[in-house]
């Protein structure tokens, strides 16, 4: 029934039928599978052949997460966070982004190292958010690479090493994170970190501006015309 359920969503390449969908998804999810709940709260939420709940989707949501599933706990927790769940709930919002994080999920530790980081609903806690970020980052979370390549830069919440900032940049450069790119490039323009290298350089200002970094298409429309 999940499967199927998957199949009339068109994520198989089957033609897109969401009443199919959802009929399928809701069996699956009415037997307890954690996966299908999850499906079917983001359902409810765009409104996907039944009509958009945001409240009956948190129920679906809340469901998969009792059952383990560390996507819905992500998702549960942010909405306690921010009130999406019909009011701000921050003892409910950290229990499941900590039970999402302390099973290894980058997304809810870097979730963390933002809440703590900047002192939202709880009180700022610099070493907390570094470790959390550190977590998130070695978890591949791009965002979180980016985070701490830049505090290896700037020397904020730890040592300014620029060797390892251009570690972590590069990290999540080489998943496509487009402020990266720039970063990266621009280190190695000025041989920061790394030996200076004008056209690995250019190589990662060409990515950036494909992204749509700006900087970088000044750099790149700076270069002699050949």
């Amino acid at each position: 029934m999940y499967n199927l359920g998957i199949v009339h969503l068109g994520l198989t390449g089957a033609p897109r039928n969401e009443a199919e969908a959802y009929r399928w998804t809701l069996k699956a999810a009415q037997l307890g599978h954690d996966g299908a709940q999850f499906n079917l709260g983001m359902m409810y939420d765009r409104g996907a052949g039944t009509a958009a709940d945001p409240m009956e989707a948190l129920r679906w949501y809340l469901r998969s997460a009792v059952a383990g599933n560390l996507e819905a706990q992500v998702v549960v927790g942010l909405r306690y966070m921010d009130g999406r769940a019909g009011h701000v709930d921050t003892e409910r919002g950290m229990h499941w982004l900590r039970a999402a994080a302390n099973k290894g999920d980058a997304v809810a530790q870097f979730n963390l190292s933002q809440i703590y980081g900047r002192g939202l609903g709880v009180q700022r806690d610099v070493v907390e958010a570094m470790r959390w970020l550190r977590s998130a980052a070695e978890g591949a979370n791009a965002s979180a690479q980016y985070n701490l390549g830049f505090a290896y830069y700037s020397g904020r919440g730890v040592g300014k090493d620029d060797a390892k900032a251009v570690s972590w940049f590069r990290r999540a450069a080489e998943q496509g994170h487009a402020r990266s790119q720039y970063n990266l490039a621009l280190l190695y323009e000025r041989g920061e970190g790394v030996a200076k290298d004008d056209v690995a350089a250019t190589e990662w200002y060409r990515k950036a501006a494909a992204q749509g970094i700006p900087e970088a298409r000044q750099y790149l429309d700076a270069l002699p015309k050949k």
